[in-house]
């Protein structure tokens, strides 16, 4: 039997676990809790060998299939699958405090490309894979956590470059680096719901021009692309907080609960109580 890598222990320990399809490091018990739609509190990888998987994340389907690695952020509401059938894969999980110690943030945990995973070529993962096994000896020999910094940061390094490997030539990679302040601004200030034009001065953008980035990138106009995020959030402390609607509205920065229920159905084309019902019966 191959030794678990992984238990709550080491892992609050280190901070970053990583183990196989071999690996047993779950009880009976946890299994059965993830398999039900849970927020994500850590950073999650997982790396597809051989195989599909089928993942949920924020409500959306995902198939990520051999030389793919699904990327999750702490926030996210993840449904992994009852079964991975027969598929070959390495997970890697750390927290916010090694995330923090990285030399760069990667931008990739922001999806510009809507797609929650990144494809890899040949050779990127033969040198991502050979990290992995870096990195898991080292958490196995207790390595320090420099070394084991090390080598996650050689994974998402490569993993920053695959994903953005399509967007490296110019003017195109000039349009991403303005998409990802655009997000990472919407990310920090979307309960406060600023104006279009006000975010379009921020990035020292014209509102045409900004309406042209999103509408190239998301498929949405800015105020859509705010409203999805807003939305987004409720959902998620619909599901996993125990605010009322009223309470709710205050968080997310409405006037009153009438007003959130009018635009949660608007974007949604559901009421607050027929999303509650879908999710539970999804999750039973």
């Amino acid at each position: 039997m191959t030794t678990p890598l992984y238990d709550h222990v080491s892992f609050e320990a280190s901070g970053i676990s990583l183990w196989s399809h071999l690996d047993s490091p779950l009880t009976e018990e946890m299994i059965q809790k993830l398999l039900k739609p849970h927020t994500s509190t850590n950073y999650f990888l997982m790396f597809v060998n051989h195989g599909l998987v089928h993942y949920c994340v924020d409500l959306k389907n995902i198939t990520v299939s051999a030389g793919q690695v699904l990327f999750i952020k702490p926030g996210q509401i993840r449904i992994p699958p009852s079964s991975k059938n027969k598929a070959e894969y390495y997970k890697v999980i750390f927290n916010e405090e090694i995330y923090g110690l990285l030399p760069s943030p990667c931008r990739f945990w922001l999806d510009p490309l809507n797609e929650q995973k990144v494809a890899m070529s040949t050779q990127a993962w033969q040198r991502m894979n050979d990290a992995l096994m870096l990195l898991r000896t080292a958490i196995q020999t207790a390595a320090t956590l420099t070394i084991r910094m090390a080598y996650l940061n050689s994974v998402l390094q490569e993993l920053e470059h695959a994903y953005f490997s399509n967007v490296e030539k110019e003017p195109k990679k000039r349009q991403v680096q303005s998409f990802l302040q655009f997000q990472t601004l919407i990310e920090n200030e979307f309960i406060a719901q600023p104006a279009i034009s006000e975010i379009a001065k921020t990035l020292a953008l014209s509102d045409t021009s900004l309406y042209q980035l999103v509408k190239e990138w998301a498929g949405v106009s800015p105020k859509e692309y705010l409203n999805r995020r807003v939305v987004l959030e409720a959902q998620r402390l619909l599901i996993y907080s125990n605010l009322s609607v009223k309470e709710l509205a205050v968080r997310l920065g409405f006037a009153d609960e009438n007003y959130l229920s009018r635009f949660f159905r608007k974007q949604t084309g559901q009421s607050i109580t027929d999303f509650l019902v879908k999710f539970n019966d999804m999750s039973s």
